[in-house]
């Protein structure tokens, strides 16, 4: 369901990260560095994608309802983020909830 730009780049960054692979590392000490990069990374991702959201849903309303005067500023949104900058944290996000979720099964 990704876009075919962030598939490519999730699933280069999937074989690198295996590639590499865990010899002998400590599944839970690794699970516990993603976990944390996961949070810093989504404590900057998420109000933007919570006001693109609103944004979205606003925009809609207004089509609907001829509506004037949106709540949600549409520059708080992902649509003028720094696409490359946007596009990596996604592909950091998924590629340590992937980690995280091997690490743990591994365990």
């Amino acid at each position: 369901m990704l876009p075919g730009r962030l598939r490519v780049k999730v699933r280069a960054k999937l074989k690198g990260r295996w590639a590499k692979g865990s010899e002998g590392s400590d599944g839970h000490k690794l699970a516990e560095g993603w976990r944390e990069a996961v949070e810093e990374l989504m404590e900057w991702l998420s109000p933007m994608a919570h006001d693109t959201i609103r944004w979205q849903k606003e925009r809609h309303l207004e089509k609907t309802n001829f509506e004037t005067k949106p709540t949600a500023m549409l520059l708080q949104t992902l649509h003028y983020s720094d696409l490359e900058k946007a596009e990596t944290a996604i592909v950091e996000v998924l590629v340590g909830l992937s980690c995280i979720y091997w690490c743990e099964r591994r365990v």
